[in-house]
C-alpha cells in the first residue's frame, strides 16, 4: 500500500485532470456534479472505496479520498517511514484521530498534503491502522 500511496502523490503533484485520476483509480460510479465528490469504483484490490472532489472554478482534481481494503491498511509508522513526520489534527470528541503529512512538493505547481484517519485501536498511536487517506492538492506557494 505504501508504494500505491507514493504513486498517487506523484500523480496528483503533476498537471492532471479528472480523466488521469479516473484512469489510475477506476471508473466513475456516480457523479452528481460539484460540490458532491464523484464516487469511483476502484480497480485495485488494495482499495475498498474512492471519491474525487474537484475545484469549483476549474474542475481540476482537489482531493482524492481512498479507503484501503482490509488487510491493506497501512499503519501510521509505515506512512511516517515513507512520508516523514506528521502532525495530529484536532478532531471533535468521539471522532477517530487524524494525522497530516506534508511531503515535499514533487511537482512545480502542486503540493499534496496527505491526511490519514486512524482506526480506533489499542496500543500505541503509531501502530494504529489507517482507515481513510485523503490526498489534498494545494497550489505550491
Amino acid at each position: 500500500m505504501i508504494e500505491y500511496v507514493l504513486a498517487l502523490i506523484r500523480l496528483l503533484s503533476g498537471e492532471i485532470g479528472v480523466a488521469e485520476v479516473v484512469a489510475r483509480i477506476g471508473p466513475v460510479e456516480t457523479d452528481s456534479g460539484w460540490p458532491i465528490p464523484m464516487e469511483l469504483r476502484p480497480t485495485a484490490l488494495e482499495l475498498r472505496a474512492a471519491r474525487l472532489a474537484r475545484y469549483p472554478d476549474t474542475g481540476l482534481p482537489y482531493a482524492l479520498t481512498i479507503e484501503p481494503a482490509d488487510g491493506a491498511k497501512p499503519t501510521v509508522a509505515e506512512l511516517q517511514a515513507a512520508l516523514g513526520d506528521y502532525q495530529q489534527t484536532r478532531t471533535d470528541r468521539g471522532m477517530a484521530p487524524e494525522v497530516v503529512f506534508a511531503p515535499p512538493a514533487s511537482g512545480p505547481r502542486w503540493r499534496v498534503a496527505v491526511l490519514a484517519r486512524l482506526e480506533p485501536g489499542a496500543g500505541d498511536f503509531e501502530s494504529c491502522n489507517v482507515s481513510r487517506i485523503v490526498f489534498r492538492r494545494d497550489l505550491a506557494g
